[in-house]
């Protein structure tokens, strides 16, 4: 499936995005766990594996969003900055 021209693990620049793609792998494990969890052939550890793959899933994409974003306050989506004359 893709949107505007990039694929589900591109970023808007275009550029490969290895945090989505750790954070699908890690949700997918975390489905996988948790159905072997509720039929019961992961043991009793199952749903503390189940809960590590959901925050590291999770918790990968929360703590690199704060840090993608520019000094200058812009949204970080590819946007040029604009200078303060709007000049070239």
């Amino acid at each position: 499936m893709q949107r505007n021209g990039y694929g589900f693990f591109q970023e808007a620049t275009g550029a490969y995005s290895s945090t989505r793609l750790m954070a699908f792998t890690c949700i997918c494990a975390a489905i996988l766990f948790g159905a072997m969890t509720c039929l019961g052939k992961a043991g009793p550890d199952g749903v503390i594996i189940t809960l590590s793959f959901l925050s590291a899933g999770f918790g990968g994409k929360l703590i690199q969003k704060p840090l993608e974003k520019p000094p200058n306050g812009g949204s970080g989506h590819g946007q040029a900055p604009t200078t303060p004359g709007g000049g070239a």
